[in-house]
Formats: structure tokens, C-alpha cells, sequence
């Protein structure tokens, strides 16, 4: 019984192993075109951070603003 198993799980976990190597080879194109559209996002908040601030020069600052330098340590890696 077992035996006649046997063939179709060997075929099984061929086609499981194709699988995870094409997934495994496609896995730095996904990285890459995900960072691009990061840096791209982070270029419009940015500039958007700049014009609110512009935009509420005059008024009483906010309690919870982010601070400048955690904005610009954002792209930076962490070594912790």
C-alpha cells in the first residue's frame, strides 16, 4: 500500500523543490523593487513634513512632533 505511494510523493516534493527555487531566485527583484518604492515614499513624506512645518510656522508647536534627527536617521541601519 505504501508502496504505491511512494512514486507520487517523490513527484510531490520535486515539484515542491522547483517551487522554492524559483521563489528563492525571484526573492531579490521583490527586495529591490520594494526598497525603490520606499525611497520614493519617503521622499514624499519628507517633503510633506517640510511644507506642514512651513504651513504651521506661526503657530504653537505640537507636542508630539517627530524630531528632526530621527527623520533623518530613518534610511540609517540600525547596529543594535
Amino acid at each position: 500500500m505504501m508502496t504505491d505511494l511512494l512514486p507520487h510523493l517523490h513527484i510531490a516534493g520535486l515539484v515542491v523543490l522547483v517551487l522554492l527555487v524559483m521563489l528563492w531566485t525571484l526573492l531579490p527583484f521583490a527586495v529591490f523593487g520594494i526598497k525603490a518604492k520606499q525611497d520614493r515614499q519617503t521622499r514624499i513624506l519628507r517633503s510633506i513634513l517640510k511644507e506642514l512645518r512651513t504651513l504651521n510656522a506661526g503657530q504653537t508647536p505640537v507636542e508630539n512632533e517627530i524630531p528632526e534627527q530621527e527623520i533623518s536617521n530613518e534610511n540609517k541601519p540600525n547596529h543594535d
